[in-house]
């Protein structure tokens, strides 16, 4: 943010109370304004809600999701403030707060928010007692209810790991344990991975709110396995579960295992994070993943390094019959865990499926526009033409020949994103002078449908990089000021210098004393502590 201040020339200093009052009443007034004009012209919009405690505070911001035409989806930071709990009433009429403050009751078409009981009443998504239930009857029509799919996945792994006899978590979390802040313990396994010949790395931890940190967890205790197994068979004082998990002969072998198949999960909760993921394509992805589980299982597919473990144990006749038996039952005890319980949540995208041919992966069929359409109407009544929609439908499939081909052509790392294709699409019948109306009403209203709630995650990395120990003293004000900017703005320093200096508007601002005038809003220490610059 301070880069812009290079307008006014090398010198140019600003104090604390200087910079406080440009950033709180210039820049992120600015932004924000960019973000209530871009709300003035879109139709539909989706709130992502989420919640962190910072001790004895807690903060919920609302993400907004919107696509625009010449831009694609944008994902900003609408509102965000503190709250006294988190009950349902609570965070409703944080909500309702919110809708009002902007106007736009009649544009909220979806809530997106992780799977929590409160938040849609459980997996059967009964009661009217939850948010999504109580936000539904304050505006009095339905809305669309989309929670996190990378969140299921999450919990998927770790149900499908409660499923095997060996806990792969508690093993990964009380090996990181044993070293953590033990120098005479790492000094001693670094002496061990030296007569291993194996290179020590740090034994890494793993988080169970973090969507992916279990993987290189595993990886790094592979890598150090012979000296991990070497050090805790000889030391006094073992822990019992880590000496028991050490002993055992097929431990290596559950660990392998639960690395290849974590990988697959990986690559599908990479995919779920991107914010430009539409919820049509998160329930693409989550088809994907339950597919190749069950073939896994119908197979009984043993990840290739764990393949090659098992041969080299039955070689050496390490294990014998009953326990290569009791590993097969495992890992398909694993594949079936997984399976369910993927199964059990796909209500969770509500109507998303219906959305699917926006992909392109073949021409849409009208029944299939048609299904989108009666959704969209459904929520927004007289938002379609039903009527016009069938003869755009046809436009569109000429468009799409023209447009495929290219796309085809393209390199992966080069091939547009969903919502640029339908950008490409858009612009081509703006070209050629063609209706596109209703078309674009139903894509504007998919592609405002979040596959998860990664985005209002991210809030909280943002907040925790600025609100740090050594900014104690910072004002709730500034804090959200400070996410306006960073969350809002697409520019960097430089753009955002060169888009400035020839507003004269701005700069006059800037160089006024009005700016030093206190904004009407909480002026309380986010957290006491020392007074930081």
């Amino acid at each position: 943010v301070l880069g812009v201040f290079g307008v006014f020339g090398p010198k140019y200093s600003g104090a604390r109370t200087k910079t406080e009052a440009i950033i709180v009443n210039v820049i992120s007034p600015y932004i924000f304004n960019e973000l209530l004009k871009d709300l003035r012209d879109v139709n539909f919009v989706t709130l992502t809600i989420d919640s962190s405690n910072r001790k004895e505070i807690k903060l919920t911001p609302v993400c907004v999701r919107y696509f625009n035409q010449n831009e694609g989806i944008k994902v900003k930071l609408l509102y965000f403030d503190r709250l006294p709990g988190e009950t349902s009433d609570i965070l409703v009429e944080h909500l309702l707060k919110c809708i009002k403050k902007y106007s736009i009751d009649s544009k909220v078409v979806c809530l997106c928010a992780d799977n929590t009981n409160t938040n849609f009443g459980g997996v059967k998504r009964k009661g009217q007692g939850n948010v999504f239930r109580k936000l539904q009857k304050s505006l009095s029509r339905p809305i669309l209810g989309i929670g996190c799919a990378a969140h299921i996945l999450h919990n998927t792994i770790q149900t499908a790991c409660d499923a095997l006899s060996i806990d792969v978590e508690v093993i990964v979390v009380k090996v990181y344990k044993f070293f953590f802040q033990y120098t005479v313990r790492v000094t001693a396994l670094k002496e061990f991975c030296e007569f291993a010949n194996i290179e020590y790395k740090r034994v890494l931890s793993h988080g169970n709110t973090r969507f992916l940190s279990l993987l290189p967890a595993i990886e790094r205790i592979l890598l150090l396995f012979d000296a991990l197994k070497s050090y805790f068979m000889a030391i006094e004082n073992c822990p019992a579960v880590l000496l028991a998990f050490f002993k055992d002969p097929v431990s290596e072998l559950f660990l392998k295992f639960v690395h290849g198949t974590v990988q697959m999960f990986q690559i599908s909760i990479l995919k779920l994070e991107s914010d430009y993921i539409t919820a049509s394509e998160a329930t693409q992805v989550y088809e994907e993943l339950v597919i190749k589980l069950e073939e896994r299982k119908a197979n009984n597919f043993i990840p290739f390094a764990a393949n090659q473990l098992l041969a080299k144990l039955k070689d050496d006749n390490t294990i014998d019959v009953d326990k290569e038996n009791h590993f097969r039952k495992n890992m398909e005890g694993f594949y079936q865990a997984g399976i369910n319980y993927l199964k059990l949540w796909e209500n969770s995208f509500d109507k998303a499926n219906k959305f699917k041919w926006l992909t392109l992966q073949n021409d849409p069929t009208w029944e299939e526009m048609e299904a989108s359409a009666i959704i969209v109407v459904s929520i927004v009544p007289n938002s379609i033409n039903v009527d016009q929609l069938f003869d755009e439908r046809s436009s569109l499939v000429q468009v799409l020949r023209h447009l495929k081909p290219k796309w085809a052509s393209q390199q992966n790392e080069l091939t547009p994103k969903m919502h640029e294709k339908w950008k490409e699409i858009f612009d081509a019948f703006f070209r050629s002078n063609v209706s596109f109306l209703n078309i674009f009403k139903i894509i504007e209203f998919a592609m405002c449908l979040p596959g998860t709630s990664a985005p209002a995650e991210r809030i909280f990395s943002m907040m925790g990089s600025i609100w740090s120990a050594e900014r104690g003293r910072l004002s709730l004000t500034v804090l959200k000021e400070l996410l306006n900017i960073k969350a809002n703005s697409d520019l960097s320093c430089s753009q955002f210098h060169d888009k400035i200096k020839i507003d004269k508007c701005f700069l006059k601002k800037i160089n006024a004393s009005e700016k030093y005038e206190k904004k009407k809003d909480d002026e309380e220490c986010c957290e006491p502590g020392p007074s930081t610059n």
